[in-house]
């Protein structure tokens, strides 16, 4: 199964690959939903569609022959009694089939454009332009309290030097007749 299923991957490109082993697997998987019915157990090798996606492809023929499949003449048929999971299994595992790099071409590349994610892009992209406005309107509002700080502690400065006594007198106590005028 591992060997022709390797021949498959070497004679396919991506796209044809993923076509191929898709096709095999509804085809196995209509002898699953249904498996009394004899025309899900007869494919004819001389079908356009089938030999266009499946048959044409040495790999694939091997698969299906190794697989519980025969030739009878331009048919080819599965028996009743053949237990076919283990290849169905095989063929879901392997179905994630990657481009080689020499597949990507600029003419064949496509680009799908997603809605909800440009949608986010842009939703993103402005969230974030406001938050630059709103940094630097915070920086300009910090610069001027830094500015209004400094000038308040230089006039702080400016009065505690005038309040300052240079030549401090002696305290001399009031004679007697003044304090008593006072009261």
């Amino acid at each position: 199964m591992e060997a022709a299923f390797s021949q498959l991957r070497s004679e396919a490109t991506s796209k044809d690959l993923r076509t191929c082993i898709e096709t095999m697997v509804d085809i196995y998987r209509n002898i699953l939903s249904q498996p009394t019915n004899t025309k899900y157990r007869s494919l004819r090798t001389s079908n356009s569609k089938f030999n266009h996606l499946v048959w044409r492809f040495k790999g694939a023929q091997n698969f299906m022959l190794t697989n519980g499949w025969r030739e009878d003449g331009d048919r080819i048929v599965m028996d009743s009694k053949v237990d076919f999971g283990a290849a169905l299994d095989y063929l879901i595992e392997n179905r994630a089939v990657k481009p080689s790099a020499d597949e990507w071409v600029a003419d064949t590349k496509q680009i799908i454009v997603n809605p909800e994610k440009e949608r986010e892009d842009k939703l993103r992209e402005e969230a974030f332009k406001q938050k630059e406005k709103q940094m630097i309107e915070l920086k300009k509002s910090m610069k001027e309290d830094r500015d209004i700080a400094a000038a308040i502690k230089a006039e702080h400065r400016n009065d505690l030097s005038k309040r300052r006594v240079h030549k401090a007198q002696k305290a001399v106590p009031l004679p007697s007749e003044r304090l008593n005028s006072r009261v």
